[in-house]
């Protein structure tokens, strides 16, 4: 994996539930499950031994801040949109990275929406080769229970969710910069 992966977050809550969430502080890696099992499943050049030093999160002291601050980053093409009507959540960071540590921390803060959500078991994370090799899976995750979970194989309808999604954002986007 030699050029940045993409993350895309669908996530059901209700608006006050997700306006909870924003001003949570940022849920703590360590406290979840899953992560020495997901890091070890992946191929990688000069892998680590992954530590509790690696299972650090944002240095921000709410959700809200650590989404600005994606927003805010012009060059990775992020957005959050909320859907009132449906009461669904999209979260997207169209140039995410390709580093394995780097993903823990985003994966990690929107791990910590489960204990905000409803219970919906179509709730997923993804973050994948979106441009190159869009079966190029980097980390899938499910929601149930109040909890997330790494999954190994994706389900095809997610896939098509995120890409679909994502190909919208970045239509628009790419619309943009040509105004611009």
């Amino acid at each position: 994996m030699s050029e940045p992966s993409s993350f895309y977050a669908k996530i059901t809550i209700k608006p006050e539930s997700y306006e909870q969430f924003l001003r949570a502080e940022p849920a703590v890696a360590k406290s979840q499950s899953g992560w020495n099992e997901w890091f070890h499943s992946k191929t990688m050049y000069g892998k680590p031994e992954l530590t509790e030093n690696h299972l650090n999160t944002y240095k921000h002291s709410s959700n809200r801040e650590i989404i600005d601050h994606w927003l805010k980053a012009g060059q990775s093409y992020s957005f959050s949109e909320y859907d009132r009507e449906n009461e669904t959540w999209h979260f997207g960071i169209i140039w995410f990275t390709k580093n394995y540590l780097e993903m823990i921390p985003m994966l990690s803060t929107i791990r910590g929406i489960a204990g905000f959500r409803e219970g919906n078991e179509l709730d997923f994370i993804i973050v994948y080769s979106y441009f190159w090799e869009p079966n190029q899976i980097n980390a899938y995750l499910k929601f149930s229970s109040g909890n997330s979970e790494f999954v190994e194989k994706v389900e095809p309808e997610d896939l098509k969710c995120a890409d679909l999604y994502l190909t919208k954002k970045w239509h628009q986007f790419a619309e943009n910069i040509l105004l611009d």
